[in-house]
């Protein structure tokens, strides 16, 4: 048990080391730290310089107090008593000759201390005035001895121009450091609490900003091909609240395809089964029994068309397999509309005859398109053949320069019409408004389905919407219900 319970612990800090939250937090504290870090400093020097600066100011005034006393009077006065100058320990007083004899002093000083001022004041030469710091020794048995590092300022006293002594004045820099001391103590606290404090603050701050990804995580674990309906709803005008939301809109895509890829590959299961299904039984009944020849040939004609009706739907399904792959390349040429249009009347002619439909052809004028001769000939006659299917009794088939940059193609039935409901899926694969004019797979009748030979497979409105849709154009579609129904075809003008 002890031995799982360190690889969970090992294996939860792994993950808490590698997960976003901890890197963002640790980017997070080292920014943080780092600037800390120069604003703690740039506050210690600031206050060493303003405690230095501080010390100057003091040693300069009462520099020039002392020096007063010296350059009040034409003659080298009597050294002034403590009572003029009050004595501080930590201030030290020295009045020097120029030959450095020790005139006058305030505060008391060890004989070696003594003896290294005394060659710096000899030293000082021609420089009028001077700050150096020096560490005075002290006396281990006098207390009162002046210790510790000293700023001690050089100064001549002249008259005239002849210098007459030269003075020096140290102030003890016990009291600056212990303040910087005191300060850096000070930094050493409340720096590492603010950094304890904002880490806490921003693993916070982490855990609440990647919680939509752990959202996002959660829901792509739970979420398969069969189960697409989960979506995140995750309110917000953030980044990660518009990755949710591009997330939903993907899952709502992949949902939709889904179902879509379900439903053809059942409706091509359901429609290859009914020809199949006819075959077998005609090849079952003609090798079970003896008929006569008639029979026999009844039998192969139902399944030539059975076979015809495979084919067709074959090849649809291909041509759609390919356009959907993008494998299909369009042999773009100059066409007349107008003459795609009358070839395709010409064709289905006989069709329209043998229905006992009239094809009437509306204006066709010469407007130029750019697109594959091929595939507009194959929408124009998917949409005519439609047309003659269901209509009552006639076709009518036109061109109109729709706007200064479109042509029109309508084709335009008298048939039942389609109701509104319908109209939204007509052109999904498949989708047939009424079964009852669709293959039959339960029909028994040969006769029947001998004398239907322009059978659908409800891939027709397919293939023509995205034949138009790959020349730039569009189908649009009107129906009233037992009045017609009008297909137009978009499609841009234009030369190569």
């Amino acid at each position: 048990m002890k031995y799982h319970w360190q690889g969970d612990l090992r294996k939860n800090l792994l993950r808490l080391v590698s997960s976003i939250r901890f890197r963002l937090t640790l980017w997070y504290m080292l920014i943080l730290t780092l600037g800390l870090g120069l604003f703690a400093g740039s506050i210690y020097v600031m206050q060493s310089q303003t405690l230095d600066t501080n010390l100057v100011a003091n040693l300069r005034d009462d520099t020039s107090q002392v020096l007063t006393m010296y350059t009040a009077s034409d003659t080298l006065p009597t050294p002034f008593t403590n009572q003029e100058l009050p004595p501080d320990k930590r201030e030290v007083v020295l009045v020097f000759s120029p030959q450095g004899t020790l005139l006058h002093a305030i505060g008391e000083v060890s004989s070696k201390d003594l003896a290294q001022l005394q060659v710096a004041a000899r030293h000082s030469g021609s420089i009028h005035e001077a700050y150096h710091t020096y560490k005075l020794a002290g006396d281990l048995s006098d207390i009162n001895k002046a210790s510790g590092d000293y700023l001690f300022s050089t100064t001549l006293v002249k008259k005239g121009e002849r210098v007459v002594a030269t003075l020096l004045v140290g102030l003890s820099k016990e009291r600056n450091e212990q303040d910087e001391q005191r300060l850096l103590q000070q930094l050493l606290i409340i720096v590492p609490l603010i950094l304890t404090a904002s880490a806490m603050g921003g693993l916070w701050l982490a855990v609440r900003a990647m919680y939509p990804v752990r959202v996002i995580s959660h829901a792509a674990r739970e979420i398969s091909e069969t189960d697409l309906s989960r979506r995140l709803n995750l309110k917000g005008e953030d980044e990660l609240a518009e990755l949710a939301a591009i997330f939903d809109h993907m899952l709502a895509r992949l949902q939709s395809a889904f179902e879509r890829q379900r439903r053809f590959t059942s409706d091509t299961s359901h429609e290859l089964r009914t020809p199949l299904t006819v075959i077998s039984w005609q090849v079952n009944q003609a090798l079970e029994e003896q008929h006569t020849p008639e029979e026999y040939k009844q039998s192969l004609a139902i399944i030539q068309v059975e076979n015809n009706y495979m084919i067709r739907m074959v090849n649809d399904l291909l041509m759609l397999a390919r356009a959907d792959a993008g494998q299909v390349t369009l042999e773009v040429k100059d066409v007349d509309i107008g003459d795609v249009v009358l070839e395709v009347v010409e064709r289905l002619a006989s069709l329209a005859q043998q229905k006992g439909v009239t094809i009437i052809c509306g204006d066709l004028p010469e407007l130029q398109v750019a697109g594959d001769r091929l595939y507009l000939i194959q929408l124009l006659t998917n949409l005519v053949e439609n047309a003659i299917k269901y209509t009552r009794t006639r076709v009518l088939v036109g061109v109109h320069i729709q706007q200064p940059n479109w042509s029109k193609v309508y084709v335009e039935d008298d048939g039942v019409g389609i109701s509104e409901e319908h109209l939204p899926y007509l052109f999904d694969r498949f989708y047939r408004v009424d079964n009852a004019r669709t293959h039959n797979a339960d029909s028994d009748d040969a006769a029947s389905r001998l004398g239907n030979t322009q059978q659908g497979s409800g891939l027709g409105l397919s293939i023509a919407q995205w034949i138009a849709q790959a020349h730039g154009g569009k189908i649009l579609v009107q129906s009233k219900v037992e009045t017609g129904t009008t297909f137009e075809v978009w499609l841009p003008l234009g030369r190569i």
